[in-house]
């Protein structure tokens, strides 16, 4: 994106990249294929999309408030953002292929409705579109100094800009378990 720093337009990158990748995913998919697990217990595809909606939403919330004191605070940009050594190894263990499968949280828990392929995009979209609202508004603020409270883990503070790069690689990950379900669902054919 132009006008941004180098860092935060690689990420701004990575959050747009999401949705065009879910709309590939999902316009050859009925609603019934949408919604359908391939194994009992299993996500299905709408649901590890709403995971991501829900997962959003719930980060965005305090990392926007932490950016709002930091503005407040006139806590400006100081250079790129590099995340320590435990984000690093974090966000490692989120992107795809999972290695690791770890419990789901109730407050990022999907919802278990059946969901419709149209409406679902659209809460997508949004809720990647807000990120990068964020991003870009808060462009000039201190990403690798504000800290906001992880939704997830209250005592495991993260810092704002890593909140971002949380929120790309979990979008990796779990369109990639989505395509893994489409994969699936293909080969029992």
């Amino acid at each position: 994106m132009a006008g941004l720093p180098a860092d935060l337009a690689q990420i701004v990158d990575e959050l747009a990249a999401l949705t065009p990748r879910a709309r590939t995913l999902l316009a050859p998919l009925s609603d019934e294929a949408l919604n359908a697990p391939p194994a009992a217990g299993s996500w299905s595809v709408a649901l590890c999309l709403e995971h991501l909606v829900v997962g959003a939403r719930v980060y965005l919330a305090p990392m926007r408030m932490a950016l709002e004191r930091g503005r407040a605070e006139g806590r400006l940009r100081r250079g790129p953002l590099t995340p320590g050594l435990p984000s690093r190894l974090f966000l490692r263990q989120l992107e795809p292929p999972v290695k690791l499968k770890t419990p789901t949280l109730d407050v990022i828990r999907p919802p278990q409705e059946r969901a419709e392929r149209d409406a679902l995009l659209e809460r997508f979209a949004h809720a990647h579109e807000a990120a990068i609202a964020l991003l870009v508004q808060s462009a000039d603020l201190d990403l690798g100094g504000i800290r906001f409270r992880n939704p997830l883990v209250a005592w495991l503070p993260w810092t704002t800009g890593v909140g971002f790069r949380i929120l790309a690689a979990h979008g990796r990950r779990h369109l990639w378990q989505a395509e893994q379900v489409v994969a699936r669902a293909r080969l029992s054919r």
